[in-house]
């Protein structure tokens, strides 16, 4: 049976992240889908692994990085975003990347209320959020995309 681990990001972490959010499947389900310089994508590392309102986590099979999960605080919600690495997609990692860090999560950002939006179109996402047992809650539109949002309680 394989093991998982899931750890905080470092800034060790910086290449990996950058090579996850430039790929192009990924960069089609993002909001933000244009391709992040090096140093932008450094220096935003830099800031979110420093705040207070933020988490990010690395989901790990032995030496091999699955995925990462971010959680970012605000209004006493943490809003999700994820990104499986390709060798990995189409394995339920996403679903696993939700499952194994929800009560860290609500642990380490002391919030109610967990928050997943994705695109109508991103199929992959969707099921994750519904298989890891968060609600649909709303239909919204993020820049002019339709999107779904999940919720969970962390109580």
């Amino acid at each position: 049976m394989t093991e998982f681990a899931l750890r905080l990001a470092t800034l060790d972490d910086a290449a990996r992240l950058f090579e996850w959010r430039n790929d192009p499947i990924v960069r089609a389900s993002s909001f933000q889908s244009n391709p992040v310089e090096w140093e932008a994508h450094r220096a935003w590392l830099e800031r979110k692994l420093s705040s207070d309102d933020c988490r990010i986590w690395i989901l790990e099979s032995g030496d091999r990085a699955v995925g990462q999960i971010r959680y970012d605080r605000e209004n006493g919600r943490a809003e999700i975003s994820f990104v499986v690495a390709a060798s990995f997609r189409g394995q339920g990692m996403g679903t696993r990347l939700l499952e194994t860090s929800v009560s860290l999560a609500c642990e380490a950002l002391k919030v109610e209320k967990l928050v997943g939006i994705v695109k109508s179109s991103n199929l992959a996402s969707t099921r994750a959020f519904e298989r890891a047992g968060f609600q649909r809650a709303e239909n919204v539109v993020r820049g002019d995309e339709t999107c779904v949002m999940y919720e969970r309680d962390c109580r």
